[in-house]
Protein backbone atom coordinates (compact mmCIF):
# COMPACT_ATOMS: atom_id res chain seq x y z
CA UNK A 1 0.00 0.00 0.00
CA UNK A 2 1.78 3.23 -0.82
CA UNK A 3 2.21 6.00 2.11
CA UNK A 4 -1.01 8.02 0.08
CA UNK A 5 -3.42 5.06 0.78
CA UNK A 6 -2.15 4.74 4.11
CA UNK A 7 -2.16 8.05 5.51
CA UNK A 8 -5.55 8.26 3.96
CA UNK A 9 -6.76 4.86 5.88
CA UNK A 10 -5.78 7.21 8.99
CA UNK A 11 -7.93 10.02 7.66
CA UNK A 12 -10.58 7.55 7.01
CA UNK A 13 -9.98 6.15 10.81
CA UNK A 14 -9.99 9.64 12.29
CA UNK A 15 -12.93 10.55 10.60
CA UNK A 16 -15.07 8.94 12.95
CA UNK A 17 -18.55 10.09 11.25
CA UNK A 18 -19.57 13.69 11.28
CA UNK A 19 -22.60 15.03 10.44
CA UNK A 20 -25.72 17.82 11.96
CA UNK A 21 -28.17 19.77 9.79
CA UNK A 22 -27.55 22.70 8.98
CA UNK A 23 -30.24 25.92 9.84
CA UNK A 24 -32.14 26.99 7.18
CA UNK A 25 -32.05 30.31 6.10
CA UNK A 26 -35.32 30.92 4.83
CA UNK A 27 -38.50 31.42 7.14
CA UNK A 28 -41.70 31.14 6.65
CA UNK A 29 -44.24 33.81 8.11
CA UNK A 30 -47.48 32.04 9.37
CA UNK A 31 -46.42 28.36 10.04
CA UNK A 32 -49.12 26.11 10.91
CA UNK A 33 -48.44 24.72 14.34
CA UNK A 34 -47.30 26.86 16.92
CA UNK A 35 -45.45 24.84 18.58
CA UNK A 36 -43.41 21.29 17.92
CA UNK A 37 -45.77 19.75 20.56
CA UNK A 38 -48.36 20.51 19.04
CA UNK A 39 -47.10 19.37 15.41
CA UNK A 40 -46.23 15.82 17.43
CA UNK A 41 -49.91 15.55 18.51
CA UNK A 42 -51.23 15.97 14.94
CA UNK A 43 -53.17 13.08 13.42
CA UNK A 44 -50.70 13.37 10.66
CA UNK A 45 -47.86 13.05 12.55
CA UNK A 46 -45.45 10.61 10.63
CA UNK A 47 -43.33 9.61 13.49
CA UNK A 48 -40.48 11.11 11.84
CA UNK A 49 -38.30 14.04 14.32
CA UNK A 50 -34.81 14.80 15.22
CA UNK A 51 -32.99 17.07 17.05
CA UNK A 52 -29.24 18.87 16.38
CA UNK A 53 -28.00 20.95 18.56
CA UNK A 54 -29.40 23.84 15.83
CA UNK A 55 -32.95 23.01 15.52
CA UNK A 56 -35.46 20.13 16.07
CA UNK A 57 -37.79 19.18 13.38
CA UNK A 58 -40.65 16.66 12.55
CA UNK A 59 -42.95 15.58 9.72
CA UNK A 60 -46.32 16.20 9.40
CA UNK A 61 -48.70 14.57 6.46
CA UNK A 62 -51.72 16.48 5.28
CA UNK A 63 -53.80 15.63 2.50
CA UNK A 64 -51.55 13.69 0.90
CA UNK A 65 -48.72 15.98 1.18
CA UNK A 66 -45.63 16.19 3.41
CA UNK A 67 -44.62 19.15 5.85
CA UNK A 68 -41.39 19.80 7.75
CA UNK A 69 -42.13 21.61 10.97
CA UNK A 70 -38.67 23.57 11.94
CA UNK A 71 -38.07 24.83 15.48
CA UNK A 72 -35.21 26.36 16.48
CA UNK A 73 -32.92 24.58 19.61
CA UNK A 74 -32.75 26.58 22.86
CA UNK A 75 -29.93 27.13 25.15
CA UNK A 76 -32.16 24.92 27.83
CA UNK A 77 -32.81 22.11 25.08
CA UNK A 78 -28.96 21.96 25.14
CA UNK A 79 -28.49 21.77 28.43
CA UNK A 80 -30.90 18.95 28.96
CA UNK A 81 -29.20 17.16 26.41
CA UNK A 82 -26.23 17.75 27.76
CA UNK A 83 -27.41 16.56 31.15
CA UNK A 84 -28.49 13.02 30.26
CA UNK A 85 -25.09 11.29 29.64
CA UNK A 86 -24.19 12.37 33.40
CA UNK A 87 -28.18 12.02 34.93
CA UNK A 88 -28.52 9.37 37.62
CA UNK A 89 -32.34 9.01 36.68
CA UNK A 90 -32.26 8.77 32.54
CA UNK A 91 -36.07 8.56 32.55
CA UNK A 92 -36.35 11.42 34.03
CA UNK A 93 -33.73 12.98 32.17
CA UNK A 94 -35.01 12.23 29.17
CA UNK A 95 -38.38 13.05 30.05
CA UNK A 96 -37.09 16.54 31.07
CA UNK A 97 -35.41 16.97 27.42
CA UNK A 98 -38.58 15.86 25.11
CA UNK A 99 -41.48 17.98 28.15
CA UNK A 100 -39.08 21.09 26.75
CA UNK A 101 -38.49 20.19 22.97
CA UNK A 102 -42.19 19.74 23.29
CA UNK A 103 -42.78 23.84 24.03
CA UNK A 104 -40.22 25.36 21.47
CA UNK A 105 -42.15 27.57 19.20
CA UNK A 106 -42.34 26.77 15.13
CA UNK A 107 -39.69 28.96 13.45
CA UNK A 108 -40.85 27.81 9.92
CA UNK A 109 -43.46 24.90 8.38
CA UNK A 110 -42.57 23.97 4.49
CA UNK A 111 -44.40 21.50 2.26
CA UNK A 112 -42.22 19.46 0.38
CA UNK A 113 -43.38 20.63 -3.10
CA UNK A 114 -41.26 17.78 -4.34
CA UNK A 115 -42.73 15.06 -5.38
CA UNK A 116 -41.59 11.27 -5.63
CA UNK A 117 -41.03 10.23 -8.56
CA UNK A 118 -43.72 8.57 -10.63
CA UNK A 119 -44.24 5.33 -11.04
CA UNK A 120 -43.75 5.75 -15.12
CA UNK A 121 -40.25 6.94 -14.62
CA UNK A 122 -39.70 4.36 -12.46
CA UNK A 123 -40.60 1.73 -14.23
CA UNK A 124 -37.77 2.70 -16.95
CA UNK A 125 -34.98 1.90 -13.72
CA UNK A 126 -36.01 -2.27 -15.03
CA UNK A 127 -32.44 -3.79 -15.58
CA UNK A 128 -30.37 -0.75 -14.31
CA UNK A 129 -27.55 -2.38 -12.11
CA UNK A 130 -27.57 -0.85 -8.24
CA UNK A 131 -24.09 0.33 -8.90
CA UNK A 132 -25.66 2.18 -12.55
CA UNK A 133 -28.33 3.96 -9.68
CA UNK A 134 -25.64 4.85 -7.13
CA UNK A 135 -23.90 6.95 -9.77
CA UNK A 136 -27.55 8.54 -10.89
CA UNK A 137 -27.53 9.96 -6.87
CA UNK A 138 -29.37 6.99 -5.43
CA UNK A 139 -28.26 5.46 -2.28
CA UNK A 140 -28.64 2.19 -0.31
CA UNK A 141 -30.64 2.67 2.87
CA UNK A 142 -31.26 -1.12 3.89
CA UNK A 143 -31.93 -4.09 2.13
CA UNK A 144 -34.05 -7.41 2.96
CA UNK A 145 -36.37 -10.18 1.47
CA UNK A 146 -39.44 -9.11 -0.74
CA UNK A 147 -43.30 -9.74 -0.80
CA UNK A 148 -42.39 -13.36 -1.76
CA UNK A 149 -40.26 -16.08 -1.16
CA UNK A 150 -37.05 -16.30 -1.86
CA UNK A 151 -37.14 -12.52 -3.55
CA UNK A 152 -34.25 -10.08 -2.25
CA UNK A 153 -35.60 -5.95 -2.46
CA UNK A 154 -32.84 -2.71 -1.89
CA UNK A 155 -34.54 0.61 -0.38
CA UNK A 156 -32.37 3.51 -1.84
CA UNK A 157 -33.34 6.54 -1.06
CA UNK A 158 -32.85 9.38 -3.65
CA UNK A 159 -33.91 13.29 -2.28
CA UNK A 160 -36.35 13.08 -0.04
CA UNK A 161 -37.99 10.10 -0.87
CA UNK A 162 -37.10 6.20 -1.04
CA UNK A 163 -38.07 3.47 -2.90
CA UNK A 164 -38.15 -0.60 -3.21
CA UNK A 165 -35.91 -1.71 -6.13
CA UNK A 166 -37.25 -5.48 -6.42
CA UNK A 167 -33.69 -7.69 -7.60
CA UNK A 168 -33.91 -10.28 -10.39
CA UNK A 169 -31.73 -12.24 -8.58
CA UNK A 170 -32.75 -14.34 -5.96
CA UNK A 171 -32.17 -13.82 -2.01
CA UNK A 172 -29.70 -16.71 -2.49
CA UNK A 173 -27.69 -14.91 -4.46
CA UNK A 174 -28.01 -11.55 -3.38
CA UNK A 175 -25.91 -13.24 -0.54
CA UNK A 176 -23.29 -14.46 -2.39
CA UNK A 177 -22.99 -10.89 -3.86
CA UNK A 178 -23.15 -9.13 -0.48
CA UNK A 179 -20.35 -11.68 0.98
CA UNK A 180 -18.10 -10.84 -1.99
CA UNK A 181 -18.27 -7.42 -2.40
CA UNK A 182 -19.94 -7.22 -6.12
CA UNK A 183 -23.50 -5.94 -5.23
CA UNK A 184 -23.19 -3.19 -8.01
CA UNK A 185 -23.66 -6.09 -10.43
CA UNK A 186 -26.97 -7.18 -9.27
CA UNK A 187 -30.32 -5.60 -11.19
CA UNK A 188 -33.36 -3.71 -10.75
CA UNK A 189 -36.61 -6.26 -11.65
CA UNK A 190 -38.66 -2.96 -10.57
CA UNK A 191 -39.26 -0.50 -8.44
CA UNK A 192 -41.64 1.24 -6.27
CA UNK A 193 -42.10 4.20 -3.95
CA UNK A 194 -41.53 3.41 -0.32
CA UNK A 195 -41.99 6.50 1.76
CA UNK A 196 -39.79 9.55 3.17
CA UNK A 197 -36.00 9.30 3.96
CA UNK A 198 -33.85 10.14 6.15
CA UNK A 199 -32.64 13.22 4.16
CA UNK A 200 -36.29 14.69 4.86
CA UNK A 201 -34.89 15.36 7.94
CA UNK A 202 -31.50 17.17 6.88
CA UNK A 203 -32.34 20.97 5.88
CA UNK A 204 -29.21 20.59 3.43
CA UNK A 205 -32.16 19.07 1.26
CA UNK A 206 -34.41 21.43 0.41
CA UNK A 207 -38.25 21.14 0.19
CA UNK A 208 -38.22 21.82 -3.68
CA UNK A 209 -36.13 18.83 -4.26
CA UNK A 210 -32.48 20.93 -4.62
CA UNK A 211 -29.98 19.89 -2.57
CA UNK A 212 -26.92 22.04 -1.22
CA UNK A 213 -23.53 20.70 -1.65
CA UNK A 214 -22.40 18.63 1.01
CA UNK A 215 -19.80 20.64 2.94
CA UNK A 216 -16.53 18.29 4.77
CA UNK A 217 -17.05 18.37 8.20
CA UNK A 218 -13.16 16.76 8.53
CA UNK A 219 -11.59 19.50 5.60
CA UNK A 220 -9.45 21.44 8.33
CA UNK A 221 -8.23 18.07 9.80
CA UNK A 222 -7.46 16.40 5.76
CA UNK A 223 -5.56 19.66 5.15
CA UNK A 224 -3.49 19.52 8.67
CA UNK A 225 -2.38 15.32 7.62
CA UNK A 226 -1.26 17.03 4.15
CA UNK A 227 0.71 19.43 5.70
CA UNK A 228 2.28 16.82 8.14
CA UNK A 229 2.67 14.61 5.11
CA UNK A 230 4.29 17.63 2.71
CA UNK A 231 7.24 18.04 5.82
CA UNK A 232 8.16 14.61 5.95
CA UNK A 233 8.48 14.54 2.13
CA UNK A 234 10.03 18.11 2.28
CA UNK A 235 12.40 18.25 5.62
CA UNK A 236 14.99 16.58 6.44
CA UNK A 237 13.70 13.74 8.21
CA UNK A 238 11.11 13.18 11.07
CA UNK A 239 12.56 15.48 13.62
CA UNK A 240 13.26 18.44 11.51
CA UNK A 241 9.66 18.17 10.06
CA UNK A 242 8.27 18.09 14.09
CA UNK A 243 10.44 21.26 14.62
CA UNK A 244 9.23 22.62 11.22
CA UNK A 245 5.61 22.65 12.36
CA UNK A 246 5.68 22.88 16.16
CA UNK A 247 7.06 26.17 15.25
CA UNK A 248 4.20 27.32 13.15
CA UNK A 249 1.70 25.24 15.31
CA UNK A 250 2.56 25.20 19.10
CA UNK A 251 -0.85 24.66 19.84
CA UNK A 252 -0.70 21.36 18.17
CA UNK A 253 2.13 19.99 19.03
CA UNK A 254 0.87 16.55 20.82
CA UNK A 255 -1.21 15.71 17.51
CA UNK A 256 2.30 16.80 14.99
CA UNK A 257 4.33 14.77 17.30
CA UNK A 258 1.96 11.53 16.78
CA UNK A 259 0.53 11.57 13.35
CA UNK A 260 4.36 12.30 12.35
CA UNK A 261 5.76 9.54 13.61
CA UNK A 262 2.78 7.37 12.42
CA UNK A 263 3.21 8.78 8.62
CA UNK A 264 7.41 7.97 9.48
CA UNK A 265 6.36 4.32 10.63
CA UNK A 266 4.05 3.53 7.49
CA UNK A 267 6.34 5.29 4.90
CA UNK A 268 8.91 2.85 6.56
CA UNK A 269 7.22 0.07 5.92
CA UNK A 270 6.75 0.10 2.00
CA UNK A 271 4.35 -1.33 -0.38
CA UNK A 272 4.38 -4.95 0.82
CA UNK A 273 1.51 -5.41 2.68
CA UNK A 274 -2.16 -3.90 1.27
CA UNK A 275 -4.01 -4.40 4.19
CA UNK A 276 -3.07 -5.63 7.95
CA UNK A 277 -4.68 -5.31 11.62
CA UNK A 278 -3.54 -3.01 13.77
CA UNK A 279 -2.79 -6.21 16.36
CA UNK A 280 -0.53 -7.82 14.01
CA UNK A 281 1.68 -4.77 13.90
CA UNK A 282 1.38 -4.28 17.68
CA UNK A 283 0.31 -7.39 19.36
CA UNK A 284 0.53 -5.50 22.65
CA UNK A 285 -2.95 -4.05 21.42
CA UNK A 286 -4.45 -7.24 21.52
CA UNK A 287 -5.59 -7.24 25.08
CA UNK A 288 -7.85 -4.89 23.88
CA UNK A 289 -9.46 -6.07 21.14
CA UNK A 290 -13.06 -7.42 22.56
CA UNK A 291 -16.26 -6.22 23.70
CA UNK A 292 -16.83 -5.40 26.83
CA UNK A 293 -19.30 -4.71 29.70
CA UNK A 294 -20.47 -3.01 32.72
CA UNK A 295 -23.13 -2.54 35.03
CA UNK A 296 -24.73 -6.60 33.43
CA UNK A 297 -24.32 -5.06 30.08
CA UNK A 298 -26.27 -1.45 30.26
CA UNK A 299 -22.52 -0.25 28.95
CA UNK A 300 -21.09 -1.75 26.38
CA UNK A 301 -17.46 -1.13 24.56
CA UNK A 302 -16.62 -2.62 21.08
CA UNK A 303 -13.01 -2.51 19.95
CA UNK A 304 -12.36 -3.13 16.29
CA UNK A 305 -9.21 -4.07 14.67
CA UNK A 306 -8.26 -2.01 11.89
CA UNK A 307 -5.44 -0.74 9.81
CA UNK A 308 -3.58 1.97 11.71
CA UNK A 309 -5.09 1.78 14.87
CA UNK A 310 -8.33 0.74 16.92
CA UNK A 311 -11.60 2.15 16.65
CA UNK A 312 -13.41 2.03 20.05
CA UNK A 313 -17.81 2.20 20.46
CA UNK A 314 -19.37 2.70 23.78
CA UNK A 315 -22.83 2.34 24.00
CA UNK A 316 -24.69 3.11 27.17
CA UNK A 317 -28.39 1.91 26.77
CA UNK A 318 -31.07 4.20 27.90
CA UNK A 319 -35.29 3.93 28.22
CA UNK A 320 -37.33 4.60 25.63
CA UNK A 321 -35.36 2.86 22.59
CA UNK A 322 -32.45 5.04 22.74
CA UNK A 323 -28.61 4.40 23.31
CA UNK A 324 -26.18 7.38 23.69
CA UNK A 325 -23.18 6.37 21.55
CA UNK A 326 -19.30 7.73 21.84
CA UNK A 327 -16.63 6.75 19.20
CA UNK A 328 -13.19 7.33 19.12
CA UNK A 329 -9.78 6.04 16.98
CA UNK A 330 -7.00 5.25 19.49
CA UNK A 331 -3.69 3.84 19.30
CA UNK A 332 -1.29 2.73 21.59
CA UNK A 333 0.70 4.78 23.65
CA UNK A 334 4.47 5.35 23.66
CA UNK A 335 5.19 2.70 25.97
CA UNK A 336 1.92 0.85 25.14
CA UNK A 337 0.63 1.23 28.94
CA UNK A 338 -2.63 2.60 27.74
CA UNK A 339 -4.64 3.46 24.21
CA UNK A 340 -4.98 7.21 23.44
CA UNK A 341 -7.69 8.38 21.83
CA UNK A 342 -7.70 10.88 18.23
CA UNK A 343 -8.90 14.45 19.61
CA UNK A 344 -11.77 14.13 17.40
CA UNK A 345 -13.99 11.59 19.16
CA UNK A 346 -17.82 11.55 18.49
CA UNK A 347 -20.83 11.61 21.37
CA UNK A 348 -24.81 11.37 20.15
CA UNK A 349 -27.82 9.96 20.88
CA UNK A 350 -29.25 7.04 18.77
CA UNK A 351 -32.83 5.66 18.18
CA UNK A 352 -32.77 1.84 18.17
CA UNK A 353 -35.51 1.58 15.84
CA UNK A 354 -34.41 3.68 13.30
CA UNK A 355 -30.45 3.92 13.87
CA UNK A 356 -31.40 7.83 13.14
CA UNK A 357 -29.26 9.97 15.59
CA UNK A 358 -31.71 12.28 17.91
CA UNK A 359 -29.02 14.48 18.98
CA UNK A 360 -25.01 15.16 18.46
CA UNK A 361 -23.71 16.26 21.52
CA UNK A 362 -19.82 16.99 20.09
CA UNK A 363 -17.22 16.16 17.85
CA UNK A 364 -14.48 16.68 19.74
CA UNK A 365 -13.80 14.44 22.10
CA UNK A 366 -10.85 12.88 23.46
CA UNK A 367 -9.95 9.61 26.04
CA UNK A 368 -7.29 7.56 27.60
CA UNK A 369 -8.17 3.85 28.00
CA UNK A 370 -6.35 1.56 30.36
CA UNK A 371 -6.42 -2.04 31.54
CA UNK A 372 -6.36 -2.39 35.34
CA UNK A 373 -4.84 -6.39 36.86
CA UNK A 374 -7.22 -7.78 36.79
CA UNK A 375 -8.05 -7.74 33.15
CA UNK A 376 -10.60 -4.94 33.14
CA UNK A 377 -11.01 -1.90 31.33
CA UNK A 378 -10.92 1.85 32.06
CA UNK A 379 -12.60 4.84 30.06
CA UNK A 380 -10.87 8.02 31.45
CA UNK A 381 -13.48 10.88 29.54
CA UNK A 382 -11.57 14.08 29.24
CA UNK A 383 -14.70 15.72 27.58
CA UNK A 384 -17.16 14.83 30.17
CA UNK A 385 -15.40 11.88 32.45
CA UNK A 386 -18.64 9.98 31.30
CA UNK A 387 -16.97 6.94 32.59
CA UNK A 388 -16.21 7.56 35.87
CA UNK A 389 -16.96 4.66 38.28
CA UNK A 390 -17.00 2.21 35.10
CA UNK A 391 -15.02 -1.10 34.97
CA UNK A 392 -15.41 -2.63 31.54
CA UNK A 393 -15.54 -7.15 31.75
CA UNK A 394 -14.06 -8.57 28.63
CA UNK A 395 -16.92 -10.77 26.57
CA UNK A 396 -15.27 -11.28 23.66
CA UNK A 397 -15.82 -10.53 20.25
CA UNK A 398 -18.97 -12.53 19.46
CA UNK A 399 -21.50 -9.55 20.77
CA UNK A 400 -23.85 -9.50 18.04
CA UNK A 401 -22.54 -11.14 15.10
CA UNK A 402 -24.61 -13.23 12.88
CA UNK A 403 -23.71 -16.29 11.60
CA UNK A 404 -24.39 -19.62 9.26
CA UNK A 405 -24.23 -23.34 9.66
CA UNK A 406 -25.37 -25.36 6.80
CA UNK A 407 -29.35 -23.78 7.26
CA UNK A 408 -29.17 -22.56 10.91
CA UNK A 409 -28.51 -19.07 12.19
CA UNK A 410 -26.89 -18.52 15.00
CA UNK A 411 -26.97 -14.66 16.51
CA UNK A 412 -25.22 -13.76 19.53
CA UNK A 413 -28.07 -11.55 20.50
CA UNK A 414 -27.81 -10.23 23.68
CA UNK A 415 -25.84 -10.15 27.08
CA UNK A 416 -27.43 -10.43 30.78
CA UNK A 417 -27.17 -11.89 33.95
CA UNK A 418 -23.35 -12.93 33.11
CA UNK A 419 -23.66 -14.73 29.80
CA UNK A 420 -25.34 -14.55 25.85
CA UNK A 421 -28.29 -15.05 24.98
CA UNK A 422 -27.65 -16.72 21.45
CA UNK A 423 -30.62 -17.17 19.09
CA UNK A 424 -31.16 -20.08 16.68
CA UNK A 425 -33.16 -20.02 13.41
CA UNK A 426 -33.65 -22.49 11.01
CA UNK A 427 -33.83 -21.43 7.43
CA UNK A 428 -35.61 -22.40 4.61
CA UNK A 429 -34.51 -22.45 1.22
CA UNK A 430 -35.65 -19.43 -0.12
CA UNK A 431 -34.68 -17.60 3.87
CA UNK A 432 -37.74 -18.15 5.71
CA UNK A 433 -37.46 -18.95 9.56
CA UNK A 434 -38.98 -22.44 9.39
CA UNK A 435 -37.94 -22.68 13.08
CA UNK A 436 -36.07 -21.18 16.09
CA UNK A 437 -34.66 -21.67 19.62
CA UNK A 438 -32.08 -20.37 21.75
CA UNK A 439 -28.71 -21.03 23.67
CA UNK A 440 -27.77 -19.47 26.51
CA UNK A 441 -23.93 -18.82 26.58
CA UNK A 442 -20.82 -19.00 29.27
CA UNK A 443 -17.67 -16.36 28.55
CA UNK A 444 -14.40 -17.77 29.27
CA UNK A 445 -11.96 -14.86 28.80
CA UNK A 446 -8.68 -17.28 29.53
CA UNK A 447 -9.37 -19.58 26.44
CA UNK A 448 -11.95 -16.73 24.47
CA UNK A 449 -14.39 -19.13 23.99
CA UNK A 450 -18.70 -19.56 24.66
CA UNK A 451 -19.75 -22.80 26.28
CA UNK A 452 -23.32 -22.47 25.12
CA UNK A 453 -26.43 -25.07 25.84
CA UNK A 454 -29.95 -25.06 24.73
CA UNK A 455 -31.87 -26.04 20.91
CA UNK A 456 -34.92 -25.23 19.46
CA UNK A 457 -38.03 -25.21 20.67
CA UNK A 458 -39.35 -28.72 21.26
CA UNK A 459 -36.43 -30.68 20.33
CA UNK A 460 -33.54 -32.23 21.96
CA UNK A 461 -30.81 -29.68 24.01
CA UNK A 462 -27.19 -30.02 22.34
CA UNK A 463 -24.22 -28.56 24.19
CA UNK A 464 -21.92 -26.61 21.77
CA UNK A 465 -18.31 -24.63 22.02
CA UNK A 466 -17.95 -21.08 20.50
CA UNK A 467 -14.29 -20.12 19.27
CA UNK A 468 -12.83 -18.00 16.42
CA UNK A 469 -10.35 -19.16 14.03
CA UNK A 470 -7.07 -17.62 12.64
CA UNK A 471 -9.20 -16.07 10.21
CA UNK A 472 -11.40 -14.40 13.03
CA UNK A 473 -14.29 -16.55 12.04
CA UNK A 474 -16.51 -18.25 14.32
CA UNK A 475 -15.68 -21.65 15.34
CA UNK A 476 -18.77 -24.10 16.27
CA UNK A 477 -17.57 -27.22 17.92
CA UNK A 478 -19.84 -30.15 18.94
CA UNK A 479 -18.63 -33.65 19.57
CA UNK A 480 -15.35 -32.47 19.19
CA UNK A 481 -16.18 -32.06 15.24
CA UNK A 482 -15.15 -27.98 14.32
CA UNK A 483 -17.05 -26.14 11.48
CA UNK A 484 -16.41 -22.34 10.74
CA UNK A 485 -19.71 -20.49 10.41
CA UNK A 486 -20.28 -17.76 7.20
CA UNK A 487 -21.32 -14.40 7.87
CA UNK A 488 -24.87 -14.23 7.65
CA UNK A 489 -26.98 -11.65 5.72
CA UNK A 490 -30.13 -12.07 6.72
CA UNK A 491 -32.34 -9.38 8.74
CA UNK A 492 -34.89 -9.73 11.05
Amino acid sequence: MSILKRIMAVLTLAALFAGAAAFAEEEQAAPLFATIGEAMEDDGYTGRAAGYAENYIVIVERDGKYIRVVAEMDEEGRRLNDAISEAEDIEAAFAAYDGHVMTLPVLYTEEFTAAPKAQAELDTLAGKTISGLEEEGYTVSSYGTGGEEGEAVYTMAYGLYEYDMLLNESFEVFEEHEENGTYGELTVKSAAFAGLSGNSLNLRFHADGTEDPEEDPWAEVSAFMEKIAGALGSEDGLEAAVAKLTEEMPERAEEIRMFAELFAAMSEAGDEEEYTFYTETHPEAAAYYSTWIAENGDWRTEVYDEDGGLKLMIVHKLDGGKQDIWEYAAALSEDGSELTAVPLGLHYREDTATLGWDVTYYEDGDAVFTLDGDGKLHWQDLKEDAGKGLAFEKIGNFFGGRWVKDDTEIIFLDWHDGGYEIRLNKRGENGEILKSGALEGSYDPETDTIAAAGGFDGEEPFAVTFSYDENRNVLWTENGESTALEYSYFTD
